[in-house]
């Protein structure tokens, strides 16, 4: 399912932090999500204001359903996170496929190690595993994955 995408816009602000929580409270500690908003509303804000952000929303009938934040000039997909509503919807694929027509050789970005099912979404997408670090900012263990054209192609 192809749902309509557009930029993002200032007053998508609160809809777009709401997005984020809904999406990350199923996989990390509502405890410590609640203590890491802060933190990420002026992550999320810093974001807006950089020249080579990409950001996309998907929209469903209820509101914003998916964002896709991608630093061109790295070609990071900085953020991508799903409302939960929205699952298996194919909502994911359709924003990967816009990261790759905006940065076509080559896409990667980081995922943490407990999040198993970005990571069986991303592998599944042809995205290889790079390395493995710790997050200087939280401290926890992410994985990074890089896409290239010659990896197996993403088909809307």
């Amino acid at each position: 399912m192809t749902l309509p995408s557009r930029p993002y816009q200032p007053s998508d602000y609160e809809q777009v932090i709401e997005c984020w929580v809904a999406a990350w409270k199923p996989i990390f500690d509502t405890i410590w999500l609640e203590d890491f908003i802060d933190a990420w509303r002026e992550q999320f804000r810093l974001l807006t204001r950089q020249d080579d952000a990409s950001i996309t929303l998907v929209e469903d009938p209820e509101g914003i359903a998916g964002v896709l934040i991608v630093l061109k000039d790295t070609c990071k997909v900085d953020q991508l996170f799903i409302h939960p509503r929205a699952k298996r919807l194919g909502l994911g694929r359709q924003l990967i496929i816009e990261a790759q027509s905006l940065c076509p050789s080559h896409v990667w970005l980081t995922v943490f190690t407990f999040n198993e099912q970005a990571i069986l979404f991303y592998e599944a997408l042809g995205f290889t595993l790079v390395r493995q670090y710790t997050s200087e900012a939280s401290g926890l263990p992410l994985y990074e994955y890089h896409w290239k054209p010659h990896c197996i192609p993403v088909r809307s």
